[in-house]
């Protein structure tokens, strides 16, 4: 688990942008942007169920990044500090071809 602060605001915006969606799917379907092919495929009245599914799933995700199972952040900017493991793994050079004598290309 990754818990910061970034991802506890990107987790807010996530989760306001979330239940914006879902409360205003209507408006949404009707005036912003129409789901023409949800409701060509699934009938009549499903583009307002596809945006609520779509808010409550933003809204979802929103809460696993607050919590830090997700890390939005840290993967945007990565780690800036090496740990030790990766400082072994850079110290320890061997022939690729199990021998003694070196090649040019290791």
């Amino acid at each position: 688990m990754n818990f910061s602060i970034p991802n506890i605001i990107l987790g807010l915006i996530g989760l306001a942008l979330g239940v914006w969606v879902t409360y205003s799917a209507y408006n949404i379907n009707h005036h912003i942007l129409f789901a023409g092919w949800v409701e060509r495929k699934f009938g009549p009245g499903t583009g307002t169920i596809f945006y609520q599914l779509l808010g409550a799933g933003i809204a979802l995700f929103s809460i696993v990044v607050m919590l830090g199972i997700v890390d939005l952040f840290g993967a945007a900017f990565g780690n800036s500090t090496p740990n030790s493991s990766q400082l072994q793994q850079n110290q320890t050079l061997t022939p690729s071809n199990g021998g003694t004598q070196r090649r040019i290309a290791d």
